[in-house]
């Protein structure tokens, strides 16, 4: 940091860091995923339906085709393989006639016919094909996604952008696909610099940011089309402010946190145990008096905290369909035998022994639950305990304390996404970042910077080869593709 010569440069020198190697993650051909989510955008806006009525100059239908869209997804995109109700089959039943729509096959991805099958397809809503859409999805993320899908349509079309799909590992093209996402990721890190700067200091604010910025899935899922992405500086900005009681601006921003993914939902326990550690706090300073005022405070916060947020969610995602949803661990509901199985995420599911089979003994669910959500089950459990100890002999700042918390909720949530640092995780790097701010001395901040900015860069030599969740096309590296972009 010593390099920079003026107060902003470093903020400035972390940002473009960031900005070039998720652009070069942003080359990577879509992954599995990502494949079926870039789509969405221009389904739920009617597709090729809403595109023919206005060929045809029938704009009153084009309209009233986008407008029934958006319902379906709205009610239906929240839920894992939805049950769709016999009125809502037949919503599209006059388009499907008009523009000649027949069911498709399934289409393997290692079909050599694949690309042939997806061209000539219609792009439209299908009901009776929803139960393949995943769940936890509202509309933000796609409607954020529609400019920049516009703009890849407007140089090239979605026929060529298939086409490069089946063709390349790498290709500039991609990187139009991801522009919100790669922004997400940097106003991300602007708000941990922010936030730093504001609580601490200059130098701390920077060495924060870059911790963020170069944390490799940072600049491996920032650059994705999983929701997450846009999620996460949404998630960050409502904690900071409800944290501050600018309660208005924080449940707008919880809203849209709720609106781009429902595992945002995480943050309502780690605000209660904060809640909870906090009043203990103004117990044992000043008695019972200063805690029921201190609690009368916060329920006044919190409420006008979460009309507000309820208010930004309706505007997205049917909220009875993403209470459902979120409610699946605990509950049963019904789902769509022809999709993913419900059933399986249940918390009585995730606690099932795997030796109930083989004839041996059987964990018990209660011993299961105990070592998956406090940690018990793993050698990382050593120093969980004493990572938080350490918290825990240091006065913290209060985002600090709500970011240990936050961090210590990837336990609970582990339990249902499991504990691997990929694009679910991604929520968890902004707190780690702010809080090793605080915990660290300066100098081991630049050692961690410094191991994460390697990592990272040795993860940019080849980006398709450090996740499991892409097709290659072919054999190529990102040098190969490259070449090849310039040659033809």
């Amino acid at each position: 940091m010593t390099l920079f010569s003026r107060p902003r440069d470093p903020i400035i020198a972390i940002s473009a860091i960031y900005l070039l190697l998720a652009s070069l993650f942003a080359t990577v051909k879509l992954d599995i995923d990502e494949f079926t989510f870039i789509r969405e955008p221009y389904e739920l806006l009617g597709g090729d339906y809403t595109k023919g009525y206005l060929k045809n100059q029938n704009y009153k239908k084009a309209v009233e085709t986008a407008a029934k869209s958006y319902f379906f997804y709205w009610h239906y995109r929240p839920l894992f393989s939805p049950v769709i109700s016999e009125q809502h089959k037949t919503l599209f039943a006059e388009e499907e006639r008009a523009f000649g729509y027949s069911k498709p096959e399934r289409v393997e991805g290692a079909d050599p016919n694949a690309l042939a099958l997806y061209s000539s397809r219609l792009i439209v809503p299908e009901p009776d094909r929803f139960y393949s859409h995943g769940a936890g999805k509202p509309l933000l993320p796609a409607l954020l996604a529609v400019p920049q899908l516009a703009l890849v349509s407007s140089l090239s079309g979605g026929q060529e952008l298939l086409r490069i799909q089946y063709s390349y590992n790498y290709h500039p093209l991609f990187v139009l696909t991801r522009i919100a996402q790669i922004i997400s990721g940097l106003v991300t890190i602007l708000l941990v610099y922010f936030i730093l700067k504001k609580t601490f200091d200059e130098k701390l604010a920077s060495l924060g940011a870059a911790i963020c910025a170069f944390f490799p899935i940072s600049v491996q899922y920032f650059p994705n089309l999983h929701h997450d992405s846009i999620m996460v500086p949404f998630l960050l900005a409502s904690a900071y402010f409800l944290l501050n009681r600018k309660v208005l601006i924080g449940g707008l921003a919880y809203g849209l946190a709720l609106a781009s993914k429902n595992t945002a939902i995480f943050l309502l326990p780690a605000l209660f145990i904060y809640f909870v550690w906090r009043g203990y706090e103004c117990y044992a300073g000043s008695g019972l008096t200063s805690v029921a005022a201190y609690f009368r405070q916060r329920a006044k916060d919190v409420t006008v905290f979460g009309i507000m947020s309820l208010a930004i969610l309706a505007l997205f995602a049917n909220p009875v369909s993403y209470a459902k949803e979120i409610l699946t661990p605990i509950t049963h509901r019904t789902f769509d035998p022809r999709g993913e199985k419900v059933d399986e995420f249940s918390l009585s599911a995730r606690l099932k022994s795997n030796n109930e089979l083989d004839g041996r003994s059987v964990v018990r669910p209660d011993v299961q639950f105990v070592r998956r959500v406090i940690g018990t089950g793993s050698v990382f459990f050593f120093f969980i305990v004493l990572a938080v100890s350490s918290c825990f002999q240091r006065q913290l700042s209060e985002i600090s304390k709500f970011s240990m918390i936050v961090l210590l909720m990837a336990l609970p949530y582990g339990l249902v996404f499991g504990y691997g640092l990929g694009y679910r995780q991604l929520m968890f790097v902004p707190f780690f970042s702010i809080l090793s701010a605080e915990v660290l001395t300066k100098s081991h901040l630049k050692i961690l910077m410094w191991i994460l900015l390697c990592i990272s860069v040795l993860y940019g030599f080849d980006p398709i080869s450090t996740s499991d969740l892409y097709a290659p096309a072919n054999r190529e590296g990102l040098v190969e593709s490259a070449m090849r972009w310039f040659t033809q």
